[in-house]
């Protein structure tokens, strides 16, 4: 898992891993956290020269805080097709990714051994977890920069893991009492959660490509219905699309490309 910090536009790029710096993996739009349709629409752009506005484009607020701490994993959303009797063909693109996929066929427990072995090496975390949601430069709009990615970058169907370490007080009588600020690294995490063969199948690309799954393949479908039964996906969906509704930095950059 990687740090948001690491795919986006913070910081000095020609640092961070030459294995991001390609079309489908970087992010320039990384933690953009409100885009307008207009330099009219932003109290920052407004004042600006009518020749500069008008040769201004994709105008937005880059977030600067915490967000760019959190850890991420992306996986594709492999989905059924509209006849629900086999799953969509992934965009062509997503052969950059490499050879082979990795199907998780029981992503419920896929979560719980995350969860323990997330738990287990951080004493106070925030584990969230989402659909990541499209945006484009055509529409004023405030976004949620945890979960967004520019329209370019759809095909990509994704679902994204993240979390934060929250630090704590040291010389709090109670020990590893949180302080509910996150820890401000980007080291990159590798967590440990065992063999996963019996909840998951290797397929190579092209079989993943052209929907040419093995014989006998099944899996358990991730969220529960009714929803007065949520599983756990359900739950962790609905606590981080609350959690996120209340979310809102005031510390922000401007970004726009002049043409």
């Amino acid at each position: 898992m990687r740090s948001l910090h690491e795919f986006g536009s913070w910081g000095d790029v020609q640092d961070k891993d030459t294995s991001l710096k390609n079309n489908y993996r970087a992010d320039f739009y990384s933690g953009v956290t409100a885009v307008f349709a207009s330099p009219d629409d932003c109290k920052d752009f407004s004042s600006f020269s009518e020749d500069v506005k008008k040769r201004m484009q994709n105008c937005c607020y880059i977030d600067e805080s915490d967000i760019q701490y959190f850890k991420i994993y992306s996986l594709y959303c492999y989905e059924l097709n509209d006849a629900k009797r086999g799953f969509r063909i992934p965009d062509a693109r997503m052969r950059q990714f490499g050879d082979t996929a990795v199907l998780i066929v029981d992503f419920c427990e896929f979560l719980e051994r995350y969860a323990e072995a997330l738990f287990a090496r951080y004493p106070q975390v925030i584990s969230l977890i989402n659909r990541v949601q499209l945006f484009d430069f055509h529409k004023t709009a405030m976004l949620n920069p945890l979960f967004c990615k520019h329209i370019s970058q759809g095909y990509q169907n994704e679902l994204r893991l993240a979390f934060g370490e929250l630090g704590y007080d040291k010389f709090s009588i109670k020990p590893k009492e949180s302080k509910g600020e996150l820890v401000r690294n980007y080291n990159p995490v590798t967590l440990q959660i065992g063999n996963i063969s019996d909840i998951a199948v290797e397929v190579p690309i092209y079989d993943f490509m052209t929907g040419r799954l093995p014989r006998g393949f099944k899996c358990r479908w991730p969220s529960n219905d009714p929803p007065l039964n949520p599983s756990n996906y359900d739950s962790l969906v609905q606590w981080t699309q609350d959690q996120m509704n209340n979310y809102h930095s005031i510390f922000v950059k401007a970004a726009f490309k002049i043409v």
